[in-house]
């Protein structure tokens, strides 16, 4: 599903009907942004969103091809490295108040591309949002 999102909510705009369980394929999600671009032109993207199912080396290799900038969640347990030896990220998150958010200074090597990750603390999990594009946007 693809969606506009205007004062903090997200209206669908586009989606594809699918017969199978799991994930997409990167090639169904390239497919859903190019009908995007048919009604709207790439310049007035501000940002892809997704959820942490939504990741791929080809995937994120394709939306910097076509110039957007993306916020995608990762999986908590996903390792990650800016120096010596990968670890999950999540740890770096753990001790932070509630809310409270962490920023690695330094884009990460992460499924082949150089991003930055950013962790919030919710109640009682956190999130981590990979980005090309500015880490305090996150």
């Amino acid at each position: 599903m693809a969606a506009m999102v205007y004062r903090a909510t997200a209206f669908p705009l586009l989606w594809m009907r699918r017969d199978k369980k799991g994930n997409s394929k990167t090639t169904e999600r390239i497919q859903l942004i190019e009908r995007w671009f048919k009604c709207l032109p790439k310049k007035q993207i501000k940002a892809v969103v997704a959820d942490r199912e939504f990741i791929g080396c080809d995937w994120f290799r394709w939306l910097q091809k076509e110039g957007l900038t993306f916020y995608i969640g990762i999986k908590k347990n996903t390792n990650v490295s800016t120096q010596g030896p990968a670890k999950p990220f999540f740890w770096r998150v753990e001790s932070l108040a509630i809310k409270q958010a962490k920023t690695i200074a330094a884009p990460v090597r992460f499924s082949g591309h150089k991003l930055h990750l950013v962790g919030v603390k919710l109640a009682p999990n956190g999130v981590t949002i990979a980005t090309n594009g500015a880490a305090d946007s996150a």
